[in-house]
């Protein structure tokens, strides 16, 4: 039976480690044993030996369970000019005031879901070459012309595809 190096073990993915705890478990390895080969809890190997699939990474239960009833709630607040510029915070405080057990994390993922996005400040738009020229007159100050003082405007234009 060859052993992977430290930097191998630790390239090994769970659902590897839990092959071969059941690989070295069938082999008639004890816990202690197979715990004290990969560098790993007791516990960590019974919890992978009493599991008959390997994990997958997915979460088993269901994200806002706790969420659920409160859904109501939250829609009107949203619904609402004013209250639906309250922040998670603000709406996580509501619902503990009517009963709401659950945390600020479910929250504030429901939120970011269901939340209009803003729109951006400014809206760009394109235009095809001559289309579309912006113009204006600006002032630069007083100049010496011919022993007269003057004022020097200027007229400043932008073609938009340039």
């Amino acid at each position: 039976m060859c052993l992977p190096s430290p930097a191998e073990e630790l390239a090994i993915t769970r659902s590897e480690r839990w092959m071969d705890f059941h690989t070295l478990r069938m082999q008639g390895l004890s816990i202690r044993k197979i715990a004290a080969l990969r560098g790993v809890s007791r516990n960590a190997v019974r919890r992978a030996l009493r599991s008959s699939q390997a994990p997958t990474g997915k979460r088993k239960r269901a994200k806002g369970v706790k969420l659920a009833p409160y859904a109501g709630p939250i829609a009107r607040w949203l619904a609402d000019p004013v209250q639906s510029l309250w922040s998670g915070e603000r709406i996580f405080d509501e619902l503990q005031l009517i009963g709401h057990g659950g945390g600020k994390t479910v929250l504030k993922d429901y939120l970011h879901r269901v939340r209009c996005k803003p729109q951006p400040a400014e809206q760009r738009f394109y235009v095809r070459p001559g289309q579309q020229m912006q113009f204006d007159w600006g002032e630069l100050g007083a100049i010496d012309i011919a022993a007269h003082r003057t004022k020097l405007y200027v007229f400043v234009a932008v073609m938009a595809w340039s």
